[in-house]
């Protein structure tokens, strides 16, 4: 993050047909929240939103578990930040 402050980010992945798809948000290097979709009838999706604070230099992305099966078109991972720290008030 370039700007201190609280963020929200939200994930939607979508699983192959047939196949299970399990995922994290991540915040430097810790899990933050689970995403999985449950392929057994098909197509499964999986969705997270969370809010955090974060600092400069920290890092949010998606990290996606061994023998997970994606779709790359139908999976999305958006991050806004709400409010910045550094305004004063």
């Amino acid at each position: 993050m370039q700007v201190n402050g609280t963020y929200l980010f939200t994930a939607h992945v979508l699983g192959q047909n047939g196949r299970d798809v399990f995922a994290w948000i991540m915040q430097n290097d810790r899990h933050r929240a689970p995403l999985h979709g449950d392929g057994r009838a098909g197509y499964g999706g999986g969705s997270q939103t969370i809010i955090v604070p974060l600092r400069r230099d920290d890092h949010v992305w998606i990290q996606l578990n061994k023998d997970s099966a994606l779709l790359n078109d139908y999976t999305t991972f958006t991050g806004h930040l709400l409010f910045d720290d550094n305004t004063a008030a």
